[in-house]
């Protein structure tokens, strides 16, 4: 079905909206709510986090007049295309153009050089040594960043691993996440990464994580968002970047001074891990030259 001469799906939701049973009503606010999110989910994901069946959010979409769910989706990945593009050239349109090179290379430098001062600023050294000490104090680690969060989250959790042996970054790879999350206990401690416009399968694995009793670390954008609401301890770090997307550089810099804290608060635990670390290495993988970790 053509549906570029119908109404948007968020005018057919509006439209049949007090006419839908209790359950398709839950769906259809949760795809007014996080319509970007459900653009890459599948069905059954849609129903799982909403609490009802897979049939139940096929049954909408086909209420809303498309054939099924994949048509209905495929609306839902141009507007998210169409969204990005007009963001991406927002950003490019509203920063002034540099005169030459060396001016694009100094703007560059004086962001992140303002991002790291800002990290410091909006997080006191209590702040940061305690969220080491959180992290130094759990079982088992799990680290939560998707989508943008993603490359900040695998830093983190391949350093704790290589630091501590007790460091695990979760993804959406097979569901691989929630499968994960159920593993969680008491004595464990979830971080997660997330910034505007907040990840659902972030907040959902740190919903898990409180119902279990576990602890979350939250680092994020603002003390407001979503995930800061629920979490034990709050981090925050600016992501303004450049012209078209967003900078992890205040993100890192975070990551980094808490990797130090722990460094510093239990150098004889991170030095075991990383000899046996080496001993493994030269044991099992000669011929690497991996050199010596140092502290």
């Amino acid at each position: 079905m053509d549906t570029s001469t119908k109404h948007s799906i968020f005018e057919r939701i509006k439209k049949a909206y007090p006419e839908l049973s209790d359950a398709r009503a839950r769906v259809a606010r949760f795809i007014v709510d996080h319509w970007d999110e459900v653009a890459f989910m599948s069905a059954a994901k849609v129903g799982e986090i909403v609490g009802v069946s897979e049939t139940v959010v096929i049954r909408l979409a086909e209420a809303l007049g498309y054939e099924g769910f994949s048509e209905m989706q495929s609306e839902l990945q141009e507007k998210v295309r169409r969204k990005l593009d007009a963001i991406m050239v927002r950003r490019l349109d509203s920063t002034p153009d540099p005169s030459d090179e060396s001016a694009v290379i100094e703007q560059s430098r004086q962001r992140d050089r303002d991002a790291v001062d800002c990290v410091f600023r909006l997080n006191s050294q209590d702040s940061l040594v305690s969220a080491a000490s959180m992290i130094l104090a759990a079982a088992q680690i799990y680290i939560v960043g998707l989508r943008a969060s993603s490359a900040p989250a695998q830093f983190l959790a391949h350093n704790l691993s290589q630091m501590l042996g007790n460091a695990h970054c979760l993804s959406l790879a097979d569901d691989s996440l929630f499968d994960q999350m159920r593993h969680v206990k008491p004595q464990d401690l979830v971080i997660a990464i997330t910034f505007s416009r907040y990840s659902v399968f972030t907040f959902q694995a740190v919903r898990m994580a409180k119902a279990r009793g576990v602890k979350v670390l939250a680092i994020t954008d603002d003390v407001l968002a979503p995930v800061a609401r629920l979490a034990d301890k709050v981090l925050l770090a600016k992501t303004s970047g450049p012209s078209f997307g967003l900078s992890h550089t205040g993100t890192l810099a975070l990551i980094n001074a808490i990797l130090e804290i722990i460094v510093h608060l239990d150098r004889n635990r991170v030095r075991k891990s990383l000899e046996d670390m080496e001993e493994m290495l030269n044991t099992y993988h000669p011929g690497i030259n991996a050199g010596k970790f140092q502290l």
